[in-house]
């Protein structure tokens, strides 16, 4: 893995909204694979959220009636990064709505 780094957004296991923004960079056989993925849970349906990267505006997801949003972008799917995608890194900030705000640190291995 290049980059794998993911950033507390509220209390993703709490009872309020919250959830987390997830970034990965790897190289399999010599080709680059990207994905960048957050999920809300627990939010107002129908909601609309705007999310930005280090100041930098890159979509927008609104809450589905469960309660749960997602966004998601991969240089293998349908979704693919927008050209204005910073170059996210540890210490890069996510921003989503005027409600949550996290800084991306390394994922913790599993063990």
């Amino acid at each position: 893995m290049l980059v794998n780094v993911v950033a507390k957004l509220g209390d993703p296991e709490g009872p309020g909204p919250g959830g987390d923004a997830e970034f990965q960079v790897r190289r399999r056989d010599g080709v680059v694979k990207k994905l960048f993925d957050i999920e809300l849970a627990r939010a107002k349906p129908g909601d609309v959220y705007k999310v930005e990267i280090d100041g930098v505006a890159v979509g927008e997801f609104t809450i589905e009636e469960d309660g749960q949003g997602e966004l998601e972008f991969s240089n293998e799917a349908d979704e693919q990064f927008p050209s204005n995608f910073p170059d996210l890194k540890p210490g890069s900030t996510v921003r989503v709505g005027d409600r949550f705000e996290g800084k991306f640190e390394p994922k913790p291995e599993k063990t």
